[in-house]
């Protein structure tokens, strides 16, 4: 069985990713309640007709805030069922999400009387927190701090992007700088911006600064 949960703040596109994920044969669900996590698994584990089934559902801010506090422990429930589960956290700056709202009539689910929009789009950040963290127990710590690196080092995904972006660099980097490039950014992204890209950066800048001139790491979301 194959399940995907789709998060993020709203208007960060999660009903896009659910209505593709749709197109390409996935059973979707919009805004699960947390809590029937495990139980939803278990029935699809029992479901007939699919001998590969293949889930997506959304789960947002609209949920029982007590419900998101437990998504860790939920998506450990899962996950013990042996069912491959991958969590895709979709997010975007708040003056991105402040014009979305500000141009559309669809109410962000946490305003009301005496909450903004501004104010319910940070505090939605807020109440998802639980969601974009894969180890809750590295939450505190950066991609500067060795639990995430040692962490971080022993996913294969992670040593093969590593891998791809390092041999990319090594070919092309010389190439640019001998065409009279005065600058060249490579920029890492990640959920929340403090452990897997601050990693990466990390780890390429050390690498690279043996074999190029003036290479210079910034961790934007660190500052």
């Amino acid at each position: 069985m194959r399940l995907i949960i789709v998060s993020g703040r709203s208007g960060s596109g999660k009903s896009t990713a659910l209505d593709v994920l749709e197109d390409n044969g996935f059973y979707c669900i919009d805004n699960l309640p947390a809590g029937l996590l495990p139980e939803l698994a278990e029935r699809a584990l029992l479901h007939t007709e699919l001998l590969h089934p293949q889930v997506a559902v959304s789960i947002d801010a609209r949920n029982l805030p007590s419900h998101l506090q437990r998504f860790p422990e939920l998506l450990e429930e899962v996950r013990a069922r042996h069912i491959k589960c991958d969590v895709i956290y979709l997010d975007a700056d708040e003056e991105t999400l402040l014009k979305r709202f500000s141009e559309t009539r669809r109410r962000h689910p946490l305003t009301n009387e005496s909450r903004s929009l501004a104010e319910a789009i940070a505090d939605e950040a807020l109440l998802l927190g639980p969601i974009p963290y894969w180890k809750p127990d590295l939450r505190d710590f950066s991609g500067l701090d060795q639990p995430v690196a040692d962490y971080l080092s022993a996913q294969t995904d992670v040593e093969d992007m590593y891998q791809d972006i390092l041999a990319y660099l090594t070919k092309w980097l010389p190439r640019f700088a001998a065409s009279n490039r005065a600058y060249v950014t490579v920029a890492i992204g990640c959920t929340g911006g403090h452990h897997r890209s601050v990693y990466l950066a990390n780890r390429l800048g050390e690498t690279l600064k043996p074999i190029l001139k003036n290479v210079q790491t910034r961790h934007r979301d660190l500052s």
